[in-house]
């Protein structure tokens, strides 16, 4: 068979969201080395500044917001035009960078594809009715029609293999890029940087979130443990980089707690909304650095993670990161377990000082209600922001020990390198 490229990436948009990233950044790198076909089923490429030259590009215009992309309908459309454009370019590689693709992708019949794991597809919480028929599906198609499946992080792999669910040959880790901020942004946003500035000014700093606002994350938690923050004197504002499913419930939920919240954008926030709120939902934004070189702290309370880059960049860019101890992801990241010496343990119960951060216990998942007391994992969470707040000078000494051992580990040009043994085997 003739081929007229090498590699066939199928990718829903180059956006904001992780997966996204983690294609963005190794984009340049495909494209300087082989021909590369880049199928996409969006337009958003807030992330991707750089001009590069894929052979082909194709771009499809199918409805990505949350909820309708994995409708019925929409898979049905993203699985009839993957076909059609199988049938007219043909790829040595097809490379899918998220598992419903990479399903829409094998259902189109043609072994030699390329798996992307990205997140923890195993979690009890995860998988239920529908997502678990979806999850089952997904995996006998990959055992029958993907030769490799990439897997995000150790811990993943672990918990593949644990599972039994895909054979362990087919499965190797490829950690996640990260680019460093230097090289990431060149523009100056002056005036977002205006408002960060008052916003700084007034309370010397901002708890940060940046993620997707849905179940996953554990914002209702958070939430929760916030209130708990300023009944005991912490001031600092808590700020939400991010949009999904879950938003206006947590607005709705974060008033019903008593907090007083913003929700809009940077650009329409006013002197007066930083004096009154103290919870600001800005959506989706495309100077996280920014926000991130700034920030007090990150929390990421998810229950359940791949290999969170926000946590990467934010330890790249001095930021201390308080993480939930879920199964894979933050354990690796904050404590150097990328040797291969990572092993399951039980959920910790009190917060963990470990190398580069702290790591905290796993929220319940549980819907509580306004009026429900903290649990415990929460009251843990309470006490491992205070401690952090305490000791910033500890945390930010955590930082630059992970920015001098570890950042060039997860530069884009290193983690390519992995990627061209893998498809030197196929081209």
């Amino acid at each position: 068979m003739k081929y007229s490229f090498d590699i066939a990436i199928i990718a829903r948009d180059l956006g904001f969201s992780g997966v996204e990233r983690v294609l963005a950044s190794l984009l340049p790198f495909f494209c300087a080395k082989y021909k590369v076909l880049l199928i996409l089923f969006g337009r958003d490429n807030s992330f991707f500044t750089e001009t590069i030259q894929c052979e082909k590009e194709i771009v499809f215009d199918i409805d990505n917001t949350y909820g309708f992309q994995t409708s019925p309908l929409n898979l049905y459309r993203k699985a009839k035009i993957i076909s059609r454009v199988k049938n007219q370019y043909k790829a040595r590689v097809w490379l899918s960078q998220d598992w419903g693709f990479a399903a829409l992708d094998l259902l189109t019949k043609q072994k030699g594809s390329i798996s992307l794991i990205h997140r923890h597809l195993y979690n009890k919480r995860a998988l239920k009715g529908i997502e678990y028929l979806k999850y089952r599906i997904y995996v006998q198609l990959v055992n029958f029609y993907s030769p490799n499946i990439i897997s995000c992080s150790e811990g993943l792999k672990r918990i593949i293999n644990r599972n039994k669910s895909i054979s362990e040959s087919n499965i190797m880790t490829i950690y996640n890029p990260v680019k460093h901020a230097s090289l990431r942004y060149d523009d100056i946003y002056s005036s977002d940087y205006d408002k960060i500035n008052f916003m700084l000014r007034l309370y010397s700093g901002y708890l940060l979130v940046v993620g997707r606002l849905d179940y996953q994350k554990g914002i209702l938690h958070l939430l929760r443990i916030y209130r708990e923050l300023r009944i005991i004197g912490v001031s600092y504002p808590l700020v939400l980089l991010g949009d999904g499913p879950q938003r206006q419930f947590l607005e709705n939920y974060a008033l019903q707690l008593g907090l007083k919240i913003y929700s809009g954008s940077l650009e329409d926030l006013k002197p007066d909304d930083v004096i009154s709120a103290n919870v600001f939902f800005f959506g989706k934004v495309i100077n996280i650095d920014m926000w991130l070189k700034n920030a007090r702290l990150l929390l990421s309370p998810s229950l359940w993670e791949g290999l969170p880059l926000n946590m990467i960049e934010a330890l790249s860019l001095g930021c201390p990161v308080i993480a939930s101890d879920c199964l894979t992801g933050p354990r690796e990241i904050l404590n150097d377990l990328y040797d291969g010496s990572y092993v399951f343990k039980p959920g910790i119960e009190e917060m963990e000082l470990a190398k580069y951060g702290i790591l905290a216990p796993v929220p319940s998942g549980n819907m509580l209600r306004v009026e429900d007391a903290l649990e415990k994992e929460e009251r843990e969470w309470v006490r491992a922001v205070k401690y952090a707040l305490d000791n910033t000078d500890k945390l930010i000494d955590k930082t630059h020990a992970f920015k001098k051992e570890m950042l060039t580990f997860f530069m884009p040009e290193n983690i390519f390198r992995h990627w061209e043994r893998l498809l030197d085997n196929y081209i």
